[in-house]
């Protein structure tokens, strides 16, 4: 049975959250979705769907009797809040604020049953230049607004050896939480050698650190077995493109090497490390079977490899599912499979199908669990209905509503989205998404949306992007193009060098088949992306002037050339990766960029850019906005202030939404 609701303050921020019963959760939105039904709603202010989640990232205690959760708040300016909640006392304690500007949470981990392991990432100037860093710091769950507990400070520098003056950049890669010694953890830090990390074993609470190995054959990646032995190590050498997996045996054995691979010259070789079983010995592995990616586990003694799990269609790339209790493999998270998961014993199902009888209309599915697995959390969503996370007791047989990342989006207020299949030119299947708004009839204003990545991935579920658009009485389309992953190892590789080619052409092929359907108004279409998305939707301004009203881009790249040169100055490997995924021919390069075609746009550009963007720099934005002004084209530009590439500040956010919100309704209404 249910547990009864109750619901639990903090006067002083502003700060609560509510436990109620599912069946009255579910009454509630059935009620809901029945006057929606009748009566048409007001239109959502923009500014609701550009802003930051109010709950983040719950994460239970390992008794279970505690969560950890970040809050973000608006008044009286905003902040993002970490803080606690003690099941047992009802006492909830904030541990420490950011304003999500110069200093962000990256995440948090329960060290032990009283302490957070928390990564914070730093916006730091010196003089023209600007540049991220992240550090580490331990926090007592019951302490409000604590002097942090800094781990892994920079080295003190006591003379010229450049061994003792560097600093790592990046001090948060946890290796291992060492679950049988709560008091550490191990630690990847370059503190030696750029790019190239040692392993540090770190006390929490006095923030003395040992290494246990030194950075050695290229290995920029560790992997430890079950029992917080470091085991694996995986070398990238960035001028070749050579990928070697090494092993040993334990601390004392040396390191052999065990796998060799070149994806750049043939992807189907690649083989890429999941985790250890319980057995020291076992280890599970991704590579190819066929044309798609397939968990093997490998014999370490023999080298013997077993195929555990493939799908025909899609390629097993997610992560392995551990259980808790007993700390070994019990399944992999795979999209297509029952629940997100497949797990080798059916048996554990019966929780997750017990949880989507409790809420049958969303997709729920279990996100942490306690050390014996007898609490729980569950998060649950579905396509017209943000994410929604609850507490249970296995022993009490209780499902309490815990907290909602969106409470001004009212559930099931929004329409579905439907996966179909279309035939690019060249008569390839495409999947992709296609979400038809509540209001309104066919032929609608079509937005359509390509994915960043390139090789990102569009599936179901709540996405505030698609709400905001299908709010407004748009339909969207968002296609799984060329290059995506997923799909195999031919589809994903199908993004080499061909930016703005194939890749392109499908998504155009997907505005057309909304056309031929008699989903989508011909004279009234706006493209719309971020990052690559960006890119597509400039280049479509170049590529098919004419089929599109008008483009938004956030963050996009704009000039491959530029792109590639940045990406060989500013990144390890970059040149090699910029030649073979982009390309090194400049005048192909030229092409391919929509600054080098400006002059056949027609339609009118919003774009968008970060200030401070670590990953498209915001040069691409401003000489693109240039070049436009320069012959007479329409674009309106908006810089972030302090902005980065992924919108996580709410002041940002919010102002783009207004801004898209504003431009789209100019064109499509």
């Amino acid at each position: 049975m249910l547990s009864k609701s109750y619901q639990c303050f903090i006067s002083a921020i502003f700060v609560s959250f509510v436990f109620s019963s599912v069946s009255g959760n579910q009454a509630y939105a059935q009620t809901l979705a029945s006057e929606l039904a009748q009566v048409e709603q007001p239109l959502i202010p923009a500014s609701v769907f550009g802003a930051l989640p109010e709950y983040q990232q719950p994460s239970l205690s390992p008794s279970g009797t505690k969560v950890a959760f970040i809050k973000n708040v608006t008044t009286p300016e905003h902040r993002a809040l970490l803080a606690t909640f003690d099941f047992k006392t009802g006492k909830q304690t904030v541990l420490f604020a950011s304003n999500n500007e110069t200093v962000r949470f990256r995440w948090f981990r329960w060290a032990n049953e009283d302490t957070l392991l928390v990564s914070v990432r730093f916006l730091t100037r010196s003089g023209s230049s600007r540049y991220t860093s992240t550090r580490m710091m331990s926090l007592k769950f019951d302490q409000a607004n604590q002097d942090p507990n800094w781990l892994l400070q920079p080295k003190r520098r006591t003379n010229s050896d450049p061994l003792q003056n560097r600093e790592s950049q990046f001090a948060d890669r946890i290796i291992d939480m060492l679950r049988s010694d709560p008091e550490h953890v191990l630690v990847a830090l370059d503190r030696d050698v750029q790019n190239m990390p040692s392993v540090f074993k770190v006390n929490i609470s006095t923030g003395k650190t040992k290494r246990i190995e030194m950075a050695k054959h290229d290995i920029r990646d560790w992997t430890t077995d079950r029992q917080g032995v470091l085991r694996v190590g995986e070398a990238f050498d960035y001028e070749t493109g050579t990928s070697d997996v090494y092993v040993r045996k334990n601390d004392e054995d040396s390191w052999r090497k065990i796998y060799t691979f070149n994806a750049f010259e043939d992807a189907s070789n690649a083989v890429y490390v999941s985790g250890f079983g319980l057995d020291p010995n076992i280890l599970y592995i991704r590579k190819y079977k066929g044309y798609h990616l397939a968990l093997y586990k490998v014999n370490l003694s023999t080298m013997e490899e077993t195929l555990v799990f493939s799908d025909d269609t899609y390629d097993v790339d997610g992560a392995l599912a551990y259980s808790v209790l007993s700390n070994d493999v019990i399944g992999v998270f795979h999209r297509a499979a029952k629940h997100g998961v497949h797990y080798f014993d059916k048996k554990h199902y019966a929780l997750h199908d017990a949880l989507a009888s409790a809420l049958p209309s969303l997709n729920s599915s279990l996100y942490d669990l306690s050390v014996d697995e007898r609490k729980y959390l569950m998060y649950a969503e579905s396509d017209s209905t943000p994410g929604q996370y609850y507490i249970g007791d296995r022993d009490k047989g209780s499902l309490n509503y815990l907290f909602g990342a969106y409470s001004k989006i009212t559930p099931n207020s929004l329409p579905g989205s439907k996966r179909i299949e279309y035939k690019s030119r060249d008569g390839l299947d495409i999947e992709a998404y296609i979400t038809l708004p509540k209001t309104g009839k066919a032929p609608y204003p079509l937005i359509v949306h390509p994915h960043g990545g390139p090789s990102g991935r569009v599936t179901d579920g709540f996405d505030y992007w698609t709400s905001f658009f299908a709010s407004r009485g748009y339909a969207v389309i968002r296609p799984n193009f060329r290059g995506s992953s997923g799909f195999g190892v031919d589809f994903s590789e199908a993004q080499m060098g061909a930016w703005g080619l194939q890749m392109q052409d499908d998504i155009t092929d997907a505005t057309q088949w909304m056309i031929k359907q008699g989903y989508a108004n011909k004279d009234k279409m706006c493209i719309v992306g971020a990052s690559y998305g960006g890119y597509a939707a400039t280049m479509a301004s170049t590529k098919t002037p004419e089929l599109f009203k008008c483009v938004v881009s956030f963050a996009g790249v704009t000039d491959l050339v530029k792109l590639t040169r940045r990406m060989r100055n500013d990144f390890a490997g970059g040149d090699l990766i910029g030649k073979e995924q982009i390309g090194s021919s400049t005048s192909d390069l030229k092409a391919r960029s929509p600054l080098h075609n400006a002059e056949k746009i027609i339609a009118d550009t919003l774009i968008v850019h970060g200030e401070y963007d670590d990953v498209v720099n915001i040069e691409q934005s401003r000489n693109y906005v240039r070049g436009l002004k320069s012959i007479d084209k329409s674009v309106t530009y908006l810089e972030l202030e302090d902005g980065d590439h992924y919108l996580l500040n709410a002041k940002n956010r919010i102002a783009f939404f207004e801004a898209m919100d504003a431009f789209l309704a100019k064109h499509l209404k």
